[in-house]
């Protein structure tokens, strides 16, 4: 008979290395160290991804320890884009803060800077800009980024 049931499979049985060809091969979240370029002098608090088949989960946390905040930070990836997503400046599905902690808060979106990295710009009014040592506001101890997104790797 063509019936499956959970009789049939085990939970244990169910391994990401046995689905698509690049899932990986654990369930857990990946840490990775990406470069960082216009942005140092902080503690990279976390970065990790996640992947099911093609498709790559990231989030991303900076604590600035200073101002060390460059025009236009680029951070690379974990995973290589797919060719589809190649366009410098096109936007991925994802959001981005820019915190300033008890002052204020800045949404954004990760841009892709190439098929490696990804850049972040800030939402203001009706605008989108790059952001810079003092867009959206002047970087200091304790201020930090905090993204998630994802998009089609190869």
């Amino acid at each position: 008979d063509d019936a499956v049931t959970n009789a049939e499979i085990a939970d244990s049985a169910v391994l990401p290395e046995n689905l698509l060809t690049g899932t990986g091969t654990s369930w857990a979240w990946q840490s990775w160290t990406p470069t960082l370029t216009n942005l140092s002098g902080g503690t990279l608090n976390y970065a990790k991804y996640t992947r099911v088949g093609k498709t790559v989960i990231c989030r991303f946390k900076y604590t600035m320890s200073g101002a060390n905040y460059g025009n236009g930070p680029i951070m690379t990836l974990p995973v290589n884009m797919h060719a589809d997503y190649v366009s410098a400046g096109e936007t991925l599905l994802s959001t981005v803060a820019f915190i300033d902690p008890g002052i204020s808060y800045y949404a954004g979106q990760v841009f892709i800077n190439n098929s490696s990295s990804v850049t972040f710009r800030v939402q203001t009014g009706t605008t989108t800009n790059g952001t810079t040592s003092t867009v959206p506001h002047t970087w200091a101890s304790g201020d930090f980024i905090q993204a998630h997104f994802m998009y089609e790797g190869v």
